[in-house]
């Protein structure tokens, strides 16, 4: 649901002062804002960009928006800066940016490249048309990228549409691909685990650990860069309704995500469970939430996507030896100020100490 652009500096140069020039871009900044990531070297691509907008090439309420955009690009944490190439290959363009740029999409294959249609032809030579799609300022709006922006803002899938893999390849590995925290926001998993039937073993249940378990390990293997393993961490965060259940039952629920915390951290996985007090005052919200740095989304059956075993066979599927499927979904990109206020609401309610005695 995140994508990966490289952006020419070139594209931002505008000698004639045409305002239709600057407007392009904006709008194509306005695009990127939204589910992309964009790709740059750690020395010159942004320095050169900021160069050209503090000319007066650009009419100035153009230049102030550009410039409002890229710095919420910025801190949103979707400028992915990559090491900058000391001696780039040498190649018929003198542009030390576009030799920069060449260099950044022959490693990191991004899913466009948006450079003005004369370099188009330097170009060519360094993209993979199966992964990277070449466009200009002028197409933008026109080209594949632009419609895939649109499309995987929103996924909707039925109950066995799809299956482990695909969510992976399409959602989760390209949202953890630059996180390093995550936080899981479900009030379920914690209210899941206690009966108002006091002679009812409490639970964690299977297909909340299923999945669970399954974007830790997405997440740990979206840490490993170059052959080092980052930093990270992976926060759930979930609600117990005190109005209904005695302290005994908030205290077994604290103990049993407690023990699970300790056993994930055994595994290797930096898990930190936040168990929240409830009451009929002060409430989680009902939708649930993955958030990383630079994004979030609402997933509106929660976190227990992946199918047991018995609804595996009605598809046909053997659960030892077919991908789990996941379970019906819809998933949705959150805005950044909603993100906000999520995370402002959560620190309101009361924590629940899980270091049970």
């Amino acid at each position: 649901m995140i994508l990966r652009a490289s952006l020419s500096p070139e594209c931002f140069i505008n000698t004639s002062q045409d305002s239709n020039i600057s407007s392009l871009m904006v709008g194509i900044l306005i695009s990127l804002e939204k589910n992309c990531e964009i790709l740059v070297d750690d020395q010159l691509i942004v320095p050169s960009i900021t160069r050209i907008l503090n000319s007066t090439q650009w009419p100035l309420t153009h230049r102030k928006k550009a410039k409002e955009l890229l710095e919420r690009i910025r801190h949103n944490k979707r400028i992915i800066r990559s090491p900058h190439v000391s001696n780039p290959s040498q190649t018929p363009c003198t542009s030390s940016d576009c030799r920069q740029i060449a260099a950044l999409i022959e490693n990191k294959n991004p899913d466009v490249l948006i450079t003005p249609n004369k370099c188009h032809s330097f170009f060519l030579p360094h993209i993979k048309p199966s992964i990277t799609e070449l466009t200009s300022p002028t197409e933008y709006h026109f080209s594949k990228f632009h419609s895939n922006t649109q499309q995987i803002q929103q996924y909707s899938k039925a109950e066995g549409e799809v299956d482990i893999i695909w969510a992976e390849n399409m959602i989760f590995s390209p949202i953890f691909r630059n996180a390093k925290h995550i936080k899981i926001i479900d009030r379920y998993i914690g209210r899941s685990i206690c009966s108002l039937d006091p002679s009812v073993t409490p639970k964690l249940d299977q297909q909340y650990i299923d999945t669970l378990e399954w974007l830790c390990d997405i997440h740990q293997k979206s840490l490993i860069k170059n052959g080092k393993q980052d930093i990270g961490t992976f926060e759930i965060w979930c609600g117990v309704q005190k109005n209904h259940l005695s302290q005994k039952s908030i205290q077994d629920c604290a103990k049993l995500l407690s023990d699970w915390e300790k056993h994930m951290n055994n595994k290797g996985v930096k898990l930190k469970v936040h168990l929240k007090l409830e009451d009929h005052n002060n409430t989680m919200e009902h939708a649930r939430y993955l958030i990383t740095e630079q994004m979030g989304i609402s997933i509106e059956c929660g976190f227990a996507l992946l199918l047991p075993d018995q609804k595996m066979s009605r598809f046909g599927k053997t659960p030892k030896k077919d991908p789990r499927l996941l379970r019906d979904f819809l998933i949705t990109i959150v805005d950044i100020e909603n993100i906000r206020r999520i995370t402002s609401h959560l620190s309101r309610l009361t924590d629940i100490s899980l270091q049970v005695s």
